[in-house]
């Protein structure tokens, strides 16, 4: 499961999953450009900033063997100002992230972090 699946690096990660032979890679972002090629690769829309997503990912990770956080917010231009919205998806969309593997038992969590996440 990638979080953060609709972005540059969320993209090719799951790519090289589905090349892998991974038998489905789940791909969760709040907006994606367009669909991979790979049968096994699904997307669904969530929004970490959301509070009503903690439901959703714990539903669906339930499933998941592991999970690449990689969703993040802020990281250029005028987004760099709306530090609620910083908070809101690198601050507690991680917790909600991080809540959701401890209920659904997921054995791995891979975070890679924004560097706005220390500045909110």
């Amino acid at each position: 499961m990638i979080i953060g699946g609709g972005g540059f690096v969320g993209k090719r990660l799951a790519e090289r999953c589905a090349e892998r032979g991974y038998r489905s890679v789940l791909c969760l972002d709040v907006l994606f450009g367009e669909s991979l090629s790979q049968t096994n690769v699904h997307q669904v829309v969530c929004d970490l900033a959301d509070p009503s997503s903690a439901s959703l990912l714990e539903r669906t990770f339930h499933t998941a063997h592991t999970v690449f956080l990689l969703a993040s917010y802020g990281m250029s231009g005028a987004d760099q100002l709306n530090t609620d919205k910083i908070r809101a998806v690198n601050v507690d969309g991680t917790r909600r992230v991080v809540e959701a593997c401890r209920t659904a038992g997921v054995p791995s969590l891979v975070y890679c972090s924004t560097y706005n996440a220390v500045f909110v």
